[in-house]
């Protein structure tokens, strides 16, 4: 349940912040990607596994 409450609370951090610090347009801190696209990536890098296959 803990967990569940921290997600709720960064989400709220981030639907308060993010637009504020200009973080939602379409260029996440000055790239060519959209925040979602960056977190994409992340999450792709910091998935280190075997399984992945090149595309």
């Amino acid at each position: 349940m803990e967990q569940i409450n921290l997600i709720s609370k960064v989400r709220e951090f981030n639907r308060l912040y993010m637009p504020t610090m200009k973080l939602l347009g379409n260029h996440y801190l000055g790239s060519e990607y959209s925040v979602a696209e960056a977190r994409v990536f992340f999450e792709i890098y910091e998935t280190k596994t075997d399984r992945l296959k090149p595309v």
